[in-house]
């Protein structure tokens, strides 16, 4: 038998212990009240859309599908921005909804988030990706402490061919990106041209291949956390120390 054949009976059990437990916040079983689900999607053609709801205990809200749908169906090569208020389920709901959408085995789903929340994110993607959708959450974190030879980095590679090709998804942090990128360019300035050129294809494996998921963009694409990389022998800045 079917999941989506029995799903009507687990929908309906999941949303009467929701009510019970809403009881005593009158404003949230309002919210509950009013959506009844499936109302702009149907669990039959969307059934990775039903095991999120299942695995989280959730009805998928119009809006979430709304915008869930927009990101998903752009155009090729397209930038999106859309903005949800606080509490609309954007990191909890939305992101796991088009980061699954987009990992097809055709391209991967890049996940990126701040620091901060970085441990959240990965705690939440695990819980909701890693159950019933049987999605692995890969990260890849970067810096300037590594010391990569050329088989590390060919390692990297095949973890990212591997994420693309089994459906995975792969969470990031804004400086893990700029620090690959940093890397690479520092390899080739210091001679090491074989780790340069595996790490340069690595990251146009990436521009050619990743759906990039941003959650809170504005606040990731900040200056502040732009990333440099200081290199040759410390000297005074120029007119210094009049300057």
């Amino acid at each position: 038998m079917k999941l989506q054949d029995r799903y009507p009976e687990l929908s309906s059990l999941q949303r009467a212990e929701r009510l019970c437990r809403l009881v005593h916040s009158p404003e949230d079983l309002l919210k509950e009240i009013r959506n009844p689900g499936h109302t702009n999607w149907d669990p039959f053609e969307e059934p990775e859309n039903l095991l999120l709801e299942i695995e989280s205990g959730i009805l998928i809200r119009p809006n979430q599908e709304n915008v869930t749908r927009t990101m998903t169906w752009s155009t090729r090569g397209q930038n999106i921005v859309l903005e949800l208020n606080m509490g609309d389920g954007k990191s909890s709901v939305v992101v796991p909804l088009v980061a699954v959408a987009h990992a097809n085995g055709r391209c991967i789903a890049r996940i990126l988030t701040l620091k901060p929340q970085s441990r959240q994110m990965y705690q939440m993607l695990v819980g909701k990706l890693g159950g019933l959708l049987d999605r692995r959450v890969y990260q890849l974190p970067f810096s300037r402490s590594l010391s990569l030879g050329e088989a590390e980095v060919d390692e990297i590679q095949r973890m990212c061919y591997e994420c693309m090709s089994i459906g995975g998804v792969l969470l990031v942090q804004p400086e893990h990106i700029l620090s690959s990128k940093l890397m690479c360019l520092e390899c080739f300035i210091m001679g090491k041209l074989a780790v340069g050129r595996s790490l340069l294809h690595t990251l146009n494996f990436f521009r050619e291949y990743a759906c990039d998921i941003i959650d809170e963009s504005d606040e990731t694409f900040n200056a502040k956390f732009e990333l440099i990389y200081s290199m040759g022998a410390q000297r005074p800045v120029e007119l210094s120390p009049q300057r």
